[in-house]
């Protein structure tokens, strides 16, 4: 007769469960309040219904999310209240012995490694749904202590990350990228591309790359008007790599070509653009009497002790976006970086050659 009470309320439950759990805390407790002194259950009845509350209800209200807080072997219970769009956490050091694929089937999860490890201690696959994310930051790291092949892998839908070339994406490079998603890191990051006037018709080109994934060459175009440019020559890419590269090239240009742009090109056909300026027959004014000072504070202050009144002033990023343009009237002039992402800026005033600042 119990029994036959308890998979009553448990029905009844269930579906008010699922009408009053969509709203906030507050109103679902009022609801089922309004809902308890209606029945007028006994007490008996109002535990078991509380039970079934907290079983059906109180669980389902919230997103859930997990955190490796100490070391963790990974096990097939693990995390196994995550549910779409749920995040794991990890602080400390997760370590495969065999496949972890409980999450492979649930969508858009995010595993955040911060400051903590992932080490793939044997052969194994760490899987999660499509539109899921991997981020790693504060020093994360991915590890495969066990050795490498193309079993030590981290899936994402059908993306691999890997410790071996046999993946769409190197261990090494996810962690300078900061993780990866479906799109896969960034195939080069680009630290600064700079031109600098050798001669009346030659320029150097400088760049640095930080990381290299998947990367076959760069090819350079010039131009005299920043819409149409001629392209100058490739230079070959290093593939694959975590340390810093430096490139520099000698081209010959025209007259007039002040404007250079460098593409990134992959293996597989995509690519990305990066400008510069450089080279340009102008005015120079003597650097004795104007000074680009970078303060720790995350300024530039411009000291300005020639002739003209108004100097203009523009810095740019890598991408050869501009972020400030504006005239430097006065002596001293004191711009605010504060608010500017972290990374390398050129900072021209008038037309003259550029100067790199870091901003932390």
């Amino acid at each position: 007769m119990i029994g036959n009470h308890i998979h009553f309320f448990q029905e009844k439950f269930r579906y008010i469960c699922d009408k009053i759990c969509v709203v906030k805390s507050i109103k679902m407790k009022l609801s089922i309040l309004k809902f308890w002194r209606f029945l007028r259950f006994s007490n008996l009845k109002k535990i078991s219904v509380l039970v079934l509350l907290m079983m059906f209800g109180l669980t389902r209200t919230f997103a859930s999310n997990c955190t490796i807080s100490s070391p963790t072997t990974a096990s097939a219970t693990m995390c196994n209240n995550i549910g779409t769009g749920d995040t794991i956490f990890i602080t400390s050091t997760l370590t495969l012995n065999a496949s972890y694929t409980t999450l492979a089937s649930i969508q858009n999860v995010v595993i955040i490694v911060n400051g903590g490890t992932i080490d793939w201690a044997a052969a194994a696959t760490f899987q999660i749904g499509t539109g899921g994310k991997l981020q790693i930051i504060n020093g994360g790291t991915l590890t495969n202590s066990g050795g490498c092949n193309a079993n030590y892998k981290f899936l994402i839908g059908s993306i691999v990350g890997s410790c071996s070339n046999s993946g769409d994406y190197l261990f090494s490079a996810i962690v300078a990228n900061g993780g990866f998603d479906e799109n896969g890191p960034l195939p080069v990051e680009i630290v600064y591309f700079n031109a600098k006037n050798l001669e009346t018709d030659k320029v150097l080109l400088s760049w640095s790359t930080a990381s290299e994934t998947n990367n076959s060459h760069f090819e350079i175009f010039a131009s005299s008007d920043a819409q149409n440019y001629t392209y100058l020559g490739r230079v070959e890419g290093h593939g694959n790599s975590t340390q810093t590269i430096n490139y520099d090239e000698v081209v010959k240009v025209s007259n007039n070509e002040c404007y250079f742009k460098l593409v990134q090109v992959d293996f597989d056909g995509n690519s990305e653009s990066f400008l510069a300026k450089g080279g340009c027959k102008a005015d120079v004014l003597p650097s004795d009497q104007v000074n680009v000072r970078i303060l720790t504070s995350n300024a530039v202050l411009i000291e300005n002790n020639s002739d003209q009144e108004k100097l203009k002033v523009t810095i740019v990023n890598i991408y050869g976006q501009t972020i400030v343009s504006q005239l430097a009237e006065g002596v001293n002039t004191l711009i605010d970086l504060s608010n500017f992402d972290r990374g390398f800026y050129l900072v021209s005033i008038d037309e003259n050659e550029p100067i790199k600042i870091l901003v932390h």
